[in-house]
């Protein structure tokens, strides 16, 4: 995250390997991200780290302050992916794609359905 001289305006990066995350991680990162922004985190007294490790984590003030105001939004702090070990990030991450094929095809399924209907109904015209 940074302030853009010219604008004064601040942009926040966020990697593509958020696909990599559980929705629910993806989701805690974003707010966190935007407590950053809401705290005044910005500019270049703040080191960023992509991914940091948990004790980097726990050890800077503005991020465990960013951590309580995604918490008071309503976000649970078990969702920041920091605390959550890599093999269980990887199992919940393919159950969730699992489960969105899952749907996918079955829309599929009742899109076909309809087009079948469609296709009689035009015959019998």
């Amino acid at each position: 995250m940074l302030r853009l001289p010219c604008t004064g305006e601040v942009l926040v990066y966020l990697p593509p390997d958020l696909e990599d995350l559980p929705q629910r991680c993806v989701n805690y990162i974003v707010a966190h991200e935007f407590a950053h922004v809401a705290l005044g985190h910005h500019g270049p007294e703040f080191e960023y780290s992509w991914a940091p490790s948990a004790q980097y984590h726990d050890e800077k003030p503005e991020e465990q302050a960013a951590d309580a105001l995604v918490v008071e939004w309503g976000y649970l702090a078990s969702d920041n992916p920091v605390h959550i070990d890599r093999a269980t990030r990887e199992r919940e991450k393919e159950e969730e794609d699992a489960r969105l094929r899952r749907e996918v095809e079955e829309q599929d399924r009742l899109v076909e359905k309809q087009l079948q209907r469609f296709r009689a109904v035009k015959v019998e015209r």
